[in-house]
């Protein structure tokens, strides 16, 4: 199956980029802010080839597991801080 990284959810894109190895200047820049960039809409020709290429290997069962995963950390997260506001009450 053809899966467009523009097609999966916010939070998919994100852990897919940040497995990838992007195309940026090490000494100037940083993945991380490679990675707002393109989340902001501003990427390289060389970086959309490699998101592209990456997704064309991605089987559903990979998205799925990634967002299960997503959502499994945000929800340790959301319990974390109704913790920390219940002790801080």
């Amino acid at each position: 199956m053809n899966i467009k990284f523009n097609d999966l959810p916010q939070t998919v894109q994100n852990r897919i980029i940040w497995e990838i190895e992007l195309d940026y200047d090490s000494y100037e820049s940083s993945k991380a802010a490679c990675i707002h960039d393109i989340s902001n809409g501003q990427i390289s020709y060389t970086n959309e080839e490699k998101i592209n290429n990456y997704c064309l290997g991605l089987s559903i069962e990979t998205v799925l597991t990634y967002a299960t995963q997503e959502r499994d950390d945000l929800a340790a997260q959301i319990k974390e801080l109704n913790c920390f506001i219940n002790n801080n009450l």
